[in-house]
């Protein structure tokens, strides 16, 4: 099941960017999205298709599991649209 973006924001994530973008396609290991500082990398085994224009928001949750720290990225299609899980990096 998707989720969107008020679904994970009540979950813990935030919204580290947001603005308007044109999303095609969102394929693992092959596409990836500039955002301002940010880069979104499609590499979670999806083969999404989407083909979104307008709003676009970035969330993440970090978490920590025996020690260890990992952060969790998704790329939201609107504020009710669904979201894909995937990488984001920070450009220097």
């Amino acid at each position: 099941m998707a989720e969107t973006l008020p679904e994970l924001t009540g979950g813990g994530y935030i919204v580290v960017w947001s603005g308007y973008a044109a999303i095609t396609t969102c394929v693992h290991d092959r596409d990836f999205y500039q955002f301002g500082a940010f880069v979104f990398l499609c590499n979670q085994f999806t083969y999404e298709y989407p083909y979104h224009y307008g709003d676009v928001f970035l969330v993440t949750a970090a978490f920590e599991h025996e020690g260890r720290a990992a952060v969790l990225a998704k790329m939201c299609m609107g504020e009710t649209g669904a979201c894909i899980p995937g990488s984001l990096l920070m450009r220097r």
